[in-house]
């Protein structure tokens, strides 16, 4: 058998044409697999194949790396058993990387390919509080400032509120205070949800809490202010006040 020819309408040994690949690619990240076999009569194992062309195309053309100044760096569960860690440039919010594994080895890939010029190009990085993040970053990033990005600030002030929200319950109910001890343990989602969120009962719920027990709202209002901050889209957010 001879060896293949090359045609100006498929990439080099692909069964397809570009334009069905491309489709296939882009369609693989707007609907589920199911639709994907069913719309394209073709097998999942197929698509792989596509998707690894086309990636392989777009990484010639586009360096996915350019001008990275600020990332965050953060793992996820993608099923159960299974961590991924992964880079979003702050700037763009473009994900550049990600791979399998959540320690110092798999984040040390990332900086690998980004090369040491553009590592000390860094300016900002946003983590977690995980130390194999922190001892990467300092020694591979020597130019850049290691913050908690907004997600873990936000999850530590609820977590410090649920502190707060235990200790009044506790209080109440060995006080013998037990409709407040029953109202306070029921009061936790209300406490934890974006305000715009909020049922109509949890709102009630807030606003007595608002009334009746101050140390736990202005728990509260500390909690929400992180939230606020970070959703002000102007330069600087002004410091606001809390109940004293």
């Amino acid at each position: 058998m001879g060896s293949l020819l090359q045609v100006p309408w498929a990439r080099h040994g692909a069964g397809h044409t570009y334009a069905f690949d491309d489709t296939a690619a882009w369609l693989v990240t707007h609907c589920s697999k199911s639709a994907m076999r069913d719309l394209l009569r073709i097998a999942w194992r197929t698509v792989g194949s596509i998707v690894t062309r086309v990636v392989a195309d777009a990484e010639v053309e586009n360096d996915r790396f350019a001008g990275l100044r600020r990332i965050g760096i953060d793992e996820i569960s993608y099923k159960r058993g299974h961590i991924i860690t992964v880079v979003v440039d702050h700037d763009t919010g473009v994900l550049p990387w990600a791979h399998p594994g959540r320690d110092m080895k798999t984040l040390e890939k990332f900086f690998d390919r980004l090369g040491e010029q553009r590592c000390a190009q860094i300016t900002l990085v946003s983590a977690d509080a995980a130390e194999w993040i922190a001892l990467v970053v300092a020694d591979r990033c020597k130019n850049a400032e290691l913050c908690l990005d907004p997600f873990h600030i936000v999850a530590r002030a609820t977590k410090a509120l649920d502190e707060v929200r235990r200790e009044v319950w506790n209080a109440a109910r060995k006080g013998g205070q037990k409709t407040t001890a029953k109202d306070l343990k029921g009061a936790r989602f209300a406490l934890w949800k974006n305000p715009a969120d909020l049922t109509q009962r949890q709102a009630a719920t807030l606003a007595g809490i608002a009334k009746t027990n101050a140390p736990l709202y202005r728990a509260y209002l500390l909690k929400e202010q992180p939230r606020q901050v970070f959703q002000l889209k102007a330069p600087r957010a002004s410091p606001c006040s809390t109940p004293g």
